[in-house]
């Protein structure tokens, strides 16, 4: 049996089912307990949370519980038991919650205070014990079928599962492509791996008792699919069927064409279930966690029931957009970057349905928090749904996926724009590896065989922004008149000391040579090299230099008069369009004619500005339809995608295709950065005497909580 299916039952049981909680652990002990039955007399405790075991009349007592509140049942417990028996001395407590080492100093207390000895057996300890014995796998298997199978069923899943989508067909559709193995849909024709998928949603409740003829299967799997595709529909899903009924495969075929999961399929499909749901619960949980960081307060826990359910929906129609503007992109070539102002607006949709009042801005930071920084295991949730989302955004386009995903480039070269080559400083402050979002895109984009590039005016920006970033480190607190770098900003939250910060900076960049520092650091660490556009640009079209210039120009004038701190400096603004124009007229001419559809070329500028979202639509405005190329700016939502689900993927080690992020722009560094600033200051200051490195610790724990209540302004 596997260990996640009984852990969801653990997990569903509460207190008006705590009986069934006695029984199963009352099983399960007896290999410990031999003397144990269900039919022992419960002392006092009539509860409906749990009963009292006098072990064989020993002063060692045994009670179960299935309350939250574990620390003062006990306590209460151990009063009474101490009341009632002068010879007790030992307390065996029994539970479906998770209590670990939390438990530690209950432990000294009741020994110190009570000579009274505590032992827990909690959920990890059943579930480190699971498959021991034949009995405790039976007791397992029976309570996972009283609280888990009916979970499982199509109708049951559909109630929870893919709440971005509204037909319950469709739900199911997209959890088997949740479920579909990562080594299979890196190494598989996404096609195949599709319909067959879909084909096993259709058969998700199907038994030797309970079968579908190939006509209905067919049928079922068209209305997933829009119109206008029937024959290819058709034989795409007969193709599947044919595949996964060979011998010993998934599906059974029976006489008159019809078909059913075998039998071995149906167990293993309940364990990858009880897994999914699992691990959407978990997802559920830290979603909560954030937002109750996010309003300041430990929020009221009868909400808790309604809360964890929005801001699901929120994040997966998030999800849901991303996958459906990948889709669009591959048709289009119009790129997309998701960012806040998405993840607000789609907070505020899913809110305006709901009675419950909470604001947009709360549900964002919760959603932004746990995409930017989920545990491992939440990641790969979340992977995985953002792979099916795509997918089905995919399928709803055209039910040939691997045809599109072969238009798209392979290998190739990538010019980086200064706002991907800071992030990829920042994240060195970033203790774990799986945040590194923008580390983790060049990484496995260079073993995807695509070189990676920057020109030397993106070295001179990210040069000018370190230096200001030194020099604001060394000026004193409210003398500095415009915005404070980014670069700093995020050091600062991070929770290092202001006075630490040269040291830091230096091991990128020295004062003597910093260019030629920066350009060893990014070639040696992130192996980006300094290649140059100027010949190709000046070779180009004039008109086209002198547009794509003022696109960039009027950009960059926008960005700065819509600040709070309105400086606008001509001669900055004039050298940093010069910038990108070399970067955006090289890149185009490097392509020629040369790509076989606009996804199809190898030459790219990768930048995180949002001008790149609507470039190619400002270039028109100016060229005229007929006369504008394509554009050659890419964003870092479409990169990631494209690595994960691209041509490329099979190549990927698979750690450096886990890693990759979900969504890459959701940092909230930059609201509000004096704030920040000001409150990191402060908190160190408290902190007078403290360790540097604990120190660091404690300020960066206070200013994530910090960060998350303030950035929504």
């Amino acid at each position: 049996m596997r260990r996640e299916r009984l852990e969801l039952a653990l997990k569903s049981i509460d207190s008006t089912k705590w009986k069934y909680f006695e029984e199963f652990a009352s099983a399960f002990l007896v290999d410990d307990y031999p003397e144990l039955r269900t039919t022992a007399a419960p002392y006092g405790d009539r509860g409906r949370d749990g009963e009292i075991f006098d072990l064989d009349g020993s002063n060692t007592f045994l009670q179960y519980s299935v309350t939250q509140s574990w620390s003062d049942k006990i306590k209460s417990t151990v009063s009474t038991l101490k009341k009632n028996f002068d010879d007790f001395r030992t307390l065996i407590y029994v539970t479906n919650q998770t209590i670990g080492p939390q438990a530690d100093d209950l432990k000294s207390e009741l020994r110190r205070d009570e000579k009274v000895v505590l032992d827990v057996l909690d959920r990890e300890w059943f579930l480190d014990r699971l498959n021991r014995s034949v009995s405790r796998s039976e007791a397992s298997e029976r309570l996972a079928e009283v609280f888990v199978d009916p979970l499982l069923s199509a109708a049951r899943i559909a109630e929870t599962t893919a709440p971005a989508l509204e037909q319950s067909d469709r739900r199911i559709a997209l959890l088997h492509l949740a479920l579909d193995e990562e080594d299979q849909l890196r190494s598989k024709n996404l096609t195949n791996a599709s319909f067959e998928s879909l084909v096993l949603s259709v058969l998700h409740d199907t038994s030797a008792d309970n079968t579908l003829d190939s006509r209905e299967i067919v049928a079922r799997v068209k209305a997933l699919l829009p119109t206008g595709f029937e024959r290819q529909i058709g034989e795409q899903t007969e193709g599947a069927l044919k595949r996964l009924s060979r011998k010993r495969g998934p599906v059974k075929a029976v006489k008159n064409s019809k078909y059913h999961l075998s039998f071995e399929e149906q167990t293993q499909l309940r364990g990858r279930v009880a897994t999914f749901l699992q691990a959407s619960r978990l997802v559920e949980d830290e979603l909560l966690v954030a937002y109750k960081l996010a309003v300041g307060t430990e929020g009221d826990p009868e909400d808790a029931d309604i809360l964890k359910p929005l801001l699901k929906e929120i994040l997966e129609r998030l999800l849901l957009i991303n996958g459906e503007k990948f889709a669009t992109t591959l048709s289009t070539g119009e790129q997309y970057q998701t960012n806040m102002d998405d993840a607000k607006r789609v907070a505020g949709e899913v809110l305006a349905a709901t009675v419950f009042k909470t604001s947009a801005e709360d549900a964002a930071e919760a959603i932004a928090e746990v995409l930017e920084r989920p545990s491992s295991e939440a990641r790969a949730h979340l992977r995985r749904l953002s792979d099916a989302y795509t997918l089905m955004a995919f399928l709803r386009e055209t039910p040939d996926v691997q045809k599109v995903v072969r238009t798209l480039f392979s290998g190739g070269h990538i010019w980086l724009d200064a706002s991907i080559l800071l992030p990829l400083i920042v994240e060195d402050l970033e203790e774990d590896e799986a945040d590194r979002h923008y580390t983790n895109i060049v990484r496995a984009a260079r073993e995807s065989d695509i070189r990676l590039h920057f020109t030397e005016g993106m070295l001179e920006e990210v040069e000018s922004h370190l230096y200001l970033s030194r020099k604001y480190a060394g000026m004193p607190p409210g003398e500095w008149e415009s915005r404070p770098p980014f670069v700093f900003t995020a050091y600062a939250v991070s929770g290092r000391s202001r006075a630490q910060f040269n040291g830091w900076l230096d091991q990128f960049m020295g004062q003597n040579e910093p260019l030629v520092d920066l350009a060893e650091y990014f070639k040696e660490v992130h192996g980006i090299t300094q290649v140059s556009l100027k010949d190709e640009t000046a070779g180009a079209d004039e008109e086209l230099r002198a547009q794509v210039r003022e696109v960039w120009q009027e950009a960059h004038e926008r960005r700065r008069a819509g600040s709070e701190h309105a400086e606008v400096d001509p001669a900055l603004v004039h050298r940093l369009a010069d910038h990108d124009m070399e970067c955006t007229v090289g890149v185009i001419v490097k392509r020629g004619s040369g790509g076989a559809s606009a996804l199809g070329y190898r030459y790219w500028f990768l930048t995180l500005d949002r001008t790149g979202v609507r470039f190619h639509h400002e270039l028109e405005l100016r060229l005229g339809k007929g006369r504008t190329p394509l554009s050659p700016l890419m964003s870092p939502d479409f990169m990631a995608q494209y690595l994960r689900l691209g041509p490329a993927r099979s190549t990927l080690k698979r750690d450096a295709w886990a890693a990759l992020p979900t969504l890459t722009d959701l940092s909230r560094t930059d609201f509000r950065p004096e704030e920040l600033i000001a409150k990191a200051d402060e908190i160190r200051n408290g902190l007078q005497g403290v360790p540097d490195r604990v120190a660091d610790r404690l300020v960066r724990d206070q200013m994530n909580q910090y960060r998350l209540r303030r950035a929504r302004g």
